[in-house]
This record gives C-alpha cells, sequence and structure tokens, in this order.
C-alpha cells in the first residue's frame, strides 16, 4: 500500500499541476486585461464561490469519503456504499439551493448588489455539489477521476470563458463572473458523468438510516472544517475590509502563488485519507503514525523547495509576469510560501483527526488558526499593508498545524 499512496500522490500532484498552471495562466491575464478595481471584484466572487465549495454541503463530502471508503472492499462497491452516495448527493443539493434563496433574500434587501447575487445564487448549487462529487468519487477509490474535472476542467474552462469578450475587445470584471458562473456548471457536468459511469452509479432509493449517518458525521467535521476554510478565504474578505479592492487583488495574487505548495498538500491528502479512514477502522495506530509521517515528508520537502525559489526569484516572477502595480505582493508571496510549507510538513495530522472521526480537535486548532488570522490582521493590515496580512497567515498556518501535529504524537499517531 505504501508505495501505491506515492504512486498515486504523485500522479495526483502532476494533474493539480497542469489545473493550477491554468489558474495561474488566468490570474495573469486577468492582471494584465483589468483594473485592480475589477480583480479585486473577481478575486472576492472566487473566494465566496470557493467557500461554498468547500462547505457548503456542511461536511457531508468529507462524510462520504469516510463513510464510502469505510464500506469499501477493494473497488467493490457495496450497497451501504451506493445508498450513502445517493443520500449525499440529496443533502447537497438542497444545501445548495437553500445557500442560493438566502442570497437571493439578501438581494431583496439590499444587503448585496443586485447583479453579484444574483450570478453568485446561481452559481452556488453548481459549486456545492461539485464539492460533494470530489468526495464522493474519492472514497469509492478513483482519486484521479475525482481530481482532474476540478483541477483543470474548472480552471480552463474560466480561462475559455473570458476568451469571447477578450477577443472582442470588450474584457471587463462583470465577464469574470459570468465565467465563474458557466464553468461551475460544465465542471459539474462532466462529474456528474464520471460518478456514474466510472465510480459507481446510486441505486434508485435511499433510506433513512444513511441520512442520519452522513448528517451526523458531516455536521462533525463541518464544524472543524469550517474554521478551517475561514481562516483560509478570510484574507481575502480581510483584505477588501482594510485594505480596498486594490488591496484584494494584491492579496489574491499573493495568495495565488504562495499557496502553490498546496497542491501537493490537497494531493497527498486526497490520496492517503481513505487509507487514514480504514487504518483507523482497523485500529491501526502504527500504520496511521507511518503514513502521516510518509504524508508529511512527500509534501513538505517539495515545499520548502517552493519556498527557497520565492525568497530568491519571487520579485524576478512578479516583475516579468505583473504589471507594476503588483510589486507589492513580492513579500506576501515568501510569507505565505513559508506557511504553505509548515501546512504541507505537519498538516497530515488534521487529515488523520477527521478521518479517525476526532473531528473536535481539528475544530479546536481551527478555531485559533482563525482568530490568530483576523486578529493579526487587524493590527498588521492597516500598518504593513498586505505585508501584514500575509504574516496573519503564516501564523495561522504555524498554530494549526505544528498544534495538531504535536497533538497526533501524543497519541501515538
Amino acid at each position: 500500500m505504501k508505495n501505491s499512496l506515492v504512486i498515486s500522490s504523485i500522479t495526483l500532484m502532476g494533474i493539480r499541476a497542469l489545473g493550477v498552471g491554468v489558474q495561474l495562466a488566468t490570474t495573469i491575464f486577468l492582471a494584465r486585461n483589468l483594473t485592480l478595481l475589477e480583480m479585486g471584484q473577481f478575486a472576492l466572487m472566487y473566494a465566496a464561490l470557493g467557500l461554498v465549495r468547500a462547505i457548503g454541503s456542511f461536511g457531508v463530502d468529507q462524510a462520504s469519503m469516510r463513510q464510502i471508503a469505510g464500506t469499501m472492499d477493494g473497488r467493490r462497491v457495496s450497497t451501504v456504499a451506493q445508498k450513502l452516495s445517493l443520500a449525499g448527493i440529496v443533502i447537497a443539493m438542497a444545501s445548495g439551493i437553500l445557500i442560493s434563496i438566502c442570497v437571493l433574500c439578501a438581494q431583496k434587501l439590499g444587503l448585496l448588489g443586485a447583479q453579484n447575487a444574483t450570478l453568485f445564487a446561481m452559481a452556488a448549487p453548481a459549486y456545492v455539489l461539485i464539492g460533494l462529487l470530489v468526495g464522493q468519487v474519492r472514497g469509492l477509490g478513483h482519486n484521479l477521476a475525482a481530481q482532474v474535472p476540478e483541477s483543470i476542467g474548472l480552471q480552463l474552462f474560466i480561462f475559455l470563458g473570458l476568451m469571447p469578450a477578450y477577443l472582442n475587445g470588450t474584457l471587463n470584471g462583470n465577464d469574470t463572473l459570468h465565467a465563474l458562473l458557466w464553468a461551475g456548471w460544465l465542471t459539474l457536468a462532466i462529474q456528474i458523468l464520471i460518478r456514474f459511469f466510472i465510480g459507481g452509479g446510486p441505486i434508485g432509493s435511499v433510506d433513512r438510516a444513511s441520512f442520519k449517518v452522513l448528517l451526523s458525521d458531516g455536521w462533525s467535521i463541518f464544524q472543524a472544517q469550517i474554521f478551517t476554510v475561514l481562516a483560509m478565504r478570510a484574507p481575502i474578505f480581510l483584505g477588501t475590509a482594510l485594505l480596498g479592492a486594490g488591496g484584494t487583488a494584491i492579496i489574491e495574487v499573493a495568495l495565488r502563488f504562495g499557496t502553490l505548495p498546496s497542491l501537493l498538500t490537497s494531493s497527498v491528502g486526497a490520496t492517503f485519507s481513505p487509507a487514514y479512514a480504514r487504518l483507523s477502522k482497523d485500529n491501526n495506530i502504527l500504520g496511521l503514525n507511518k503514513a502521516r509521517k510518509q504524508a508529511g515528508l512527500l509534501a513538505g520537502i517539495p515545499s520548502f523547495v517552493y519556498v527557497l525559489f520565492c525568497t530568491l526569484g519571487g520579485g524576478v516572477l512578479i516583475g516579468w509576469a505583473f504589471p507594476a502595480s503588483y510589486s507589492a505582493a513580492v513579500l506576501p508571496i515568501s510569507l505565505i510560501a513559508f506557511g504553505s510549507f509548515v501546512n504541507a510538513a505537519f498538516g497530515p495530522a488534521s487529515n488523520v483527526f477527521l478521518m479517525s472521526g476526532q473531528a473536535k480537535i481539528v475544530r479546536k486548532y481551527s478555531i485559533l488558526r482563525l482568530i490568530c488570522v483576523v486578529a493579526v490582521s487587524f493590527l498588521a493590515g492597516p500598518i504593513w499593508g498586505s505585508v501584514g496580512i500575509a504574516i496573519a497567515i503564516l501564523l495561522g498556518f504555524a498554530l494549526r498545524d505544528i498544534g495538531l501535529s504535536l497533538v497526533a504524537r501524543r497519541k501515538g499517531f
């Protein structure tokens, strides 16, 4: 199993690297063709949809992966797994519709801009289901099939969606929001095909027990994940509040480049998480310990190399790829990259706890991270601008991931 996990992780990294390449190309393209204000608008919408994708199903995506993986016998899809799968889809669909209704109500009350709110409400169900299907297909043992549509398809569709307006010479901020909308639904369509033809389509009935299991397990995971995801997305919203749209654009570029090691972390996590679930179910503490350390080394070593690259060559990269107005992103990129290294090396502990039914521990440290990011941003942001927010991100990573790793060591895994 050890070698297969390593090979699968490396393959997944390659897939994600292609997607990140398209994502970075889109970021550079937009930075060169939009104003800082329009770039900040795009970053805000992208962050909000990312938040919906990550937590919109209230933890049922991760619960599906954990529960389905625990019922699999090799690649054989059991009846229990099929019932859990269908229950998860129903829950995610209901959640996506509920989010859309809440957004439209906020629009009617004048709390949100009319056009942006409408586009967001139309896109939200697609992004919720994207997250759910990624978790399910991974639980069924098809990591590559789960990763390709989101990592490559979504980013490619966003880029291609911008081309008509660009070729017509009319590209503006509204075009980026429309691209996010249609890219989400096209990606979901591909995922649905994969889910039913590769991942073993769900049967046509579901029982109350499946809903109960997913909602109970999902709620526990959700309480842990929501603070992690908020800490990841908070810098964009804090940048808007503290620095304005121009500052948001700088933070967006710094996050895109600084968190590149996350493709290693998430790829390794996606590959190892089903294994963590099985090892936990078998109460194999020694196996969990070895898998966690292996995952940390696999993601941590190349992440540290990337920190050195950002420190030595970040200025040259930004100067070549972006307009001069983005030079303020150089130091934040290095700081965030170091935080991403900490996450890569020590972060596997959080996946171990989530997949072994100990989400409360992750929730505790995720709350601490979110408090740290918000507090330090409000203290340092007005003084040092985007650098202050980058420092907050770095400290948040260190507090959460090193803390969880120490707890895992005390528990023997």
